[in-house]
């Protein structure tokens, strides 16, 4: 995904080895224009990251768009009610991605916790 971002799409990204740094980062090294969350990721997964997140005030409004290999129906329900941005499915299209991603990236600063 990083590939994406920085050549493609030409943004600076802000990488997190797991769900618990990426949080931290978010917090402590923002603001950021976008973050790209995989849902599964050692120490913190993705939707408990996104639930913390959605609880500070800094990060409230943050666009995340979210990674995920499931497409069942009350993980989306439940990802679209954190208010993420938008998902995208594993494995990754490169179009599919490119399109998603495109709306935010204006020389975007984007924290990717994959």
């Amino acid at each position: 995904m990083n590939h994406l971002l920085v050549g493609e799409l030409e943004c600076s990204v802000i990488p997190a080895e797991h769900g618990a740094e990426g949080l931290k980062r978010l917090v402590l090294e923002g603001p950021f224009d976008l973050a790209v969350v995989d849902l599964s990721m050692p120490y913190m997964d993705g939707i408990t990251l996104v639930k913390i997140a959605r609880a500070v005030p800094a990060l409230t409004q943050l666009p995340v768009v979210v990674l995920t290999g499931n497409s069942h129906e009350g993980v989306v329900r439940e990802l679209l009610g954190l208010g993420v941005a938008d998902y995208i499915l594993k494995p990754i299209a490169r179009e599919v991605a490119l399109a998603k991603l495109r709306p935010f990236a204006r020389t975007a600063s984007l924290a990717s916790c994959q």
